[in-house]
């Protein structure tokens, strides 16, 4: 067969499939399959036969209106997107939302995730073109525009304008972050004005907007909202007497942070009549994740520790947990000391609250102090334990976590299990004898402790443990959702070494890619990267009204790569992650999952 003949065969079989997308049972299927086309183009380095399948894909998009097609072409593009040169679709797509033709809202998606700077302006003109029942999408790629590109005052205005317009609250939110994420400081004397007369709601939005504009002069605009005592912020016509406004505009002052902030914040807390401690603390805490640790001077330092030792010693617990996480941040060993005398509190809470302050403390002391409070303090304290050493630990902690996932009850197993998990994403274990704890636990009925056996397999590209032990075995429907995931991500890792082999690996993934759940349709359909970078992760942890805080309550965090972090919430409804994969997570209500089958 000659070289045309091949590639005419090849763009007839990448045509069918493009069609068959149209097929509501076999269109998931035809859509992995382009994908893995495009994938091995791609390894192979043929470019052209990549370009072929995008350009195929792209024009289908451009003549399919709004409807469940066009969103299925949309999430095809977006994937392949990530393993081939797309922007090829970019001109065809850009004159289509340009010109009207074809589904807007799918089409800005797609040109948000492939395009570059160029694509804005078409973004832009189809935002003011847009009516505001129907704008609410055309702002989220907007958003996702952003969250890949740089900011871009030529937004500003056009954002300006719109948000003048509207009056939908829910509009008027996603408007506001979008100013923000402009990054452009001339928004910053609209939004002070706007800030004065907002709604609460509406009030934090502006406070993350001038936080993201990383402007010298938003320290003007935010320091007052924290910086004055409470009883006075009480009788501004802004509602700043409320906590969680304080506590937004701290985070947002701490997004331009510098030495001369800290400095600033440092000296309120030592005066102790400089406003809300809270709220300050909470920008300490933001500002040294922001900056270099070793570039604070040594009178600085100092400083710092006292302040903050004095502050743990607080009764006031949530107060006391604050200045810890303030401490954490320092990443100065002399502060063992002061998290040691924490530990001899007679309260389980504030006990579990320092131990889990030792994660950021790697050295021998800090491992010895964790392994005797794994094994002779209550549930609690035990986990964080666990989460610590998962964070600090070496070679012979993972073998006790594994004799503590066995041994123990809820919720300790899943604790101890993701433990290992951090320790295999660290590589500081015997690969094959991470593999062995892991697949030792792998009988486990508890959801949460198979889901992280599948997590730490997947990081070390193993094979199944046993034939009930497998990635396809578990990614079947009978088991809870974290476990599917996982199994999805271990199946793309192990590929053929699965026990069921290559074709009903590629078949299974193909048939969880369109299940509804969007997570699990995402982690079937997609290959995983292997390992993401890693960050510093502090979240406050919500119920599912979206405004009360699980204040030292059990919570389960699904992370970017399918492990899941059992532990507790501190006294402000606060988890601290020492390095977690960037991406989306999931909180869920660990009561809400049943044992496994």
């Amino acid at each position: 067969m000659t070289q045309m003949d091949s590639r005419c065969r090849d763009d007839s079989a990448a045509t069918l499939l493009v069609a068959t997308l149209t097929h509501a049972e076999l269109g998931p299927a035809a859509a992995v399959s382009l994908l893995e086309r495009v994938r091995s183009a791609a390894a192979a380095g043929d470019d052209a036969r990549a370009e072929r399948v995008v350009t195929a894909l792209a024009n289908a998009l451009v003549a399919t209106p709004a409807g469940p097609y066009a969103t299925l072409l949309a999430d095809t593009l977006i994937e392949l997107a990530r393993v081939a040169p797309a922007q090829v679709a970019t001109p065809v797509l850009s004159a289509a939302l340009a010109g009207g033709r074809g589904d807007p809202h799918n089409l800005a998606r797609v040109l948000a995730v492939q395009g570059g700077a160029d694509v804005l302006p078409t973004l832009l003109e189809s935002m003011a073109r847009e009516g505001e029942p129907e704008l609410e999408p055309l702002l989220d790629a907007l958003a996702e525009y952003f969250a890949r590109n740089p900011g871009d005052g030529r937004a500003v205005e056009p954002l300006l304008a719109r948000l003048a317009s509207t009056t939908t609250a829910s509009v008027r939110l996603k408007l506001l972050a979008l100013i923000g994420q402009t990054q452009a400081p001339r928004a910053l004397p609209s939004l002070a004005a706007l800030l004065a007369t907002a709604n609460p709601t509406e009030q934090l939005a502006v406070i993350d907007a001038i936080g993201q504009l990383h402007s010298d002069a938003s320290r003007g605009a935010l320091w007052p909202l924290l910086a004055a005592p409470a009883a006075e912020q009480s009788s501004r016509p802004m509602q700043t007497s409320e906590p969680r406004l304080r506590l937004t505009a701290a985070r947002a002052l701490a997004q331009s942070a510098n030495l001369t902030l800290v400095r600033d914040l440092s000296a309120a807390l030592a005066s102790r009549s400089a406003g809300d401690p809270h709220a300050i603390l909470v920008a300490l805490t933001a500002s040294l994740a922001r900056i270099q640790p070793k570039d604070l001077d040594t009178k600085l330092r100092a400083e710092l520790l006292a302040t903050l030792a004095r502050l743990i010693d607080s009764d006031d617990d949530a107060l006391s947990a604050r200045a810890l996480a303030a401490l954490r941040g320092l990443h100065d060993l002399r502060a063992l000391p002061v998290i040691a005398r924490s530990l001899r509190s007679p309260s389980g809470r504030r006990r579990s609250v320092a131990v889990a302050a030792l994660a950021d403390f790697p050295h021998e002391d800090t491992r010895r102090l964790l392994r005797f409070v794994l094994q002779h303090d209550g549930p609690r304290v035990a986990v964080a334990a666990a989460l610590a050493l998962g964070e600090v630990g070496d070679q012979r902690d993972a073998a006790a976590l594994a004799r503590t996932a066995q041994r123990t009850i809820w919720p300790l197993p899943a604790a101890a299990t993701f433990g290992l998990v951090r320790m295999a994403q660290r590589g500081v274990s015997k690969r094959h004898s991470m593999q062995r704890h892991l697949c030792d636990l792998a009988g486990s009925r508890d959801a949460y402790v198979r889901a992280n056996v599948a997590a730490g397999l997947a990081t070390l590209g193993a094979p199944a443990c046993d034939e009930t032990s497998r990635p396809l075995a578990w990614l079947e429907p009978n088991h809870a959702p974290a476990v599917r995931v996982a199994a999805a991500r271990w199946a793309h890792f192990v590929g053929g070494a699965d026990t069921q082999g290559e074709p009903l690996r590629k078949q299974a993934l193909a048939a969880c890619a369109a299940e509804l759940d969007p997570t699990l349709a995402l982690a079937c359909r997609s290959a995983p990267e292997p390992d993401p970078p890693s960050q510093r992760l502090d979240i406050e942890a919500y119920a599912s009204d979206g405004q009360t805080l699980l204040r030292q309550q059990l919570v389960a965090l699904r992370l970017p790569n399918a492990s899941v972090f059992v532990g507790y919430t501190d006294p402000n409804g606060q988890l601290t992650l020492p390095a977690a994969h960037s991406g989306k997570t999931v909180l869920e209500d660990p009561s809400d999952v049943a044992r496994e089958p």
